[in-house]
């Protein structure tokens, strides 16, 4: 079965090693899976990231939601609607999906990230540096400031993914919300919020997390046949 995994970071596998629920689908359960999901995302990341899973004509999707204030900054005025994915920059050459040829790269247009993430200018990821101007964090400090109610973004993230979810379903193909299957990585979270990997967890936790995908997907796989 071809899977796309779309979402934020509790979806994005590290480049360093196979230890990702991703990874481990594949490698202990023999699935084809690409990754697309990226640190930091926003529910449009996401979305384009699903609209891409439906492009590629996957059979599953397993998406997360995320969880935290999230921005989206044109870092150039080069967005094309026709581009896709290609729009959103991946820089992090840690993570898997930064190597994908579906993805945008350190040049595309537009940069998401978790609000806190942000500052200072200078954004590390691995050998890349993306820097969002003084003038640019200015404005996102006094959006965040004056302009950002939670509940409002909340209920129109809600929007985006229940849209995608409906556009799944239209072509036919089945998704798992990692928000559900995965609650062994938020719980592991709030013990250790600083777990020093891209996704937060460590394998254990990752392994468990494959292993409730793979009964999801046979269940799943069982009540199509029937």
């Amino acid at each position: 079965m071809e899977i796309t995994v779309c979402g934020d970071s509790f979806c994005s596998a590290s480049n360093n090693h196979r230890n990702h629920f991703s990874q481990i689908l594949e490698d202990k359960y023999g699935y084809t899976v690409t990754n697309l999901a990226r640190g930091g995302a926003s529910a449009i990341n996401i979305g384009y990231q699903i609209q891409t899973a439906i492009e590629m004509g996957s059979k599953m999707v397993i998406y997360s939601r995320t969880r935290f204030p999230r921005v989206d900054i044109p870092v150039n005025k080069n967005f094309d609607p026709g581009l896709g994915l290609k729009n959103f920059v991946y820089a992090n050459l840690s993570e898997v999906s930064s190597h994908s040829p579906y993805v945008g790269d350190k040049n595309a247009s537009i940069f998401s990230n978790n609000y806190g993430s942000l500052f200072p200018s200078s954004l590390y990821n691995d050998e890349l540096f993306l820097t969002v101007s003084q003038e640019k964090q200015t404005a996102i400090k006094q959006f965040f400031l004056h302009l950002y109610d939670e509940s409002f973004s909340s209920e129109v993230d809600r929007w985006i993914y229940e849209y995608w979810e409906f556009k799944l379903v239209q072509n036919n193909i089945k998704y798992i919300p990692f928000n559900d299957i995965g609650k062994e990585a938020f719980i592991f979270v709030q013990t250790k919020p600083n777990y020093p990997e891209i996704y937060h967890t460590d394998t254990k936790t990752q392994k468990t997390i494959a292993e409730n995908i793979h009964k999801e997907i046979q269940t799943k796989v069982a009540s199509v046949r029937q």
